[in-house]
């Protein structure tokens, strides 16, 4: 924050003044209209980093000028110098250290992790539902180990395409929700192409076809799980964050008179 403020205030101070209107016309404009909505209409545009990208560009310039105009001073000591030298540097092995972690990261905060920190887990748990390994054993703990398993499953469903095995191995699995499409489409990118997913309104139970193995609830409302529950005489069991499964109860094996 301190570097940023120095950056804008020097901005304003040394640089032509064609450049300061460029650059806080290039972050202003940007700020200011997804702000001033948010506040008086209370709106979230604002809280997606995404959106802000004019304005931390105008900001990286910012800085990038402040930095030039001290390491190309001439009448400045030595050591004066060698201090912004090492201060660049130092600036600049941060911001790759910081990329490199977040590339790793399944979730980051420049990513809407509000509405997407749950998704990989998720996206896991029905993975591993379709090709039939157990969701109990999916804890965020084991997360190499589920994602080593869910990667051979998978490798061995494509592997068998179009022999009679892989009907064995997989599983037809549908997600239900009322949630918005925003969150669908986020959480789609993550899961089996194969998988169904059943959108509908809030509060109202879908016509779920036949022939799923299993039936999962995303981010439903509880008038959407009371109806499925209600309809179907399911059991609607939480399996983690935002996700549940409607389990419906084992029919008793029919004994023969003997």
């Amino acid at each position: 924050m301190g570097i940023t403020i120095a950056s804008l205030v020097s901005l304003c101070w040394h640089e032509r003044r064609s450049t300061v209107i460029f650059l806080l016309a290039l972050m202003g404009v940007m700020a200011l209209g997804l702000m001033v909505p948010d506040i008086l209409n209370g709106g979230r545009r604002s809280h997606n980093i995404r959106y802000f990208m004019p304005c931390i560009a105008g900001l990286q310039l910012a800085v990038a000028a402040w930095l030039n105009r001290h390491l190309v001073m001439r009448r400045v000591a030595l050591r004066t110098l060698q201090h912004w030298r090492n201060g660049t540097i130092a600036l600049l092995v941060v911001g790759v250290l910081s990329i490199a972690v977040s590339s790793q990261m399944e979730n980051w905060w420049t990513k809407s992790a509000s509405k997407s920190k749950h998704h990989p887990q998720i996206a896991r748990v029905v993975n591993a539902a379709r090709l039939g390994i157990d969701t109990d054993e999916l804890t965020k703990r084991d997360r190499f180990r589920q994602i080593q398993a869910i990667a051979a499953a998978t490798q061995a469903e494509t592997s068998n395409t179009g022999s009679s095995s892989t009907s064995n191995l997989t599983r037809q699995i549908a997600i239900i929700s009322d949630e918005t499409s925003g969150q669908i489409l986020s959480l789609s990118h993550l899961l089996n192409p194969n998988i169904a997913l059943i959108l509908t309104p809030v509060g109202t139970a879908p016509a779920i076809p036949p022939g799923y193995d299993r039936i999962f609830i995303y981010r439903s409302s509880e008038a959407l799980q009371a109806a499925i529950g209600a309809r179907d005489q399911a059991e609607i069991v939480p399996v983690t964050k935002w996700l549940s499964e409607a389990v419906k109860p084992s029919t008793p094996p029919t004994s023969t008179p003997g």
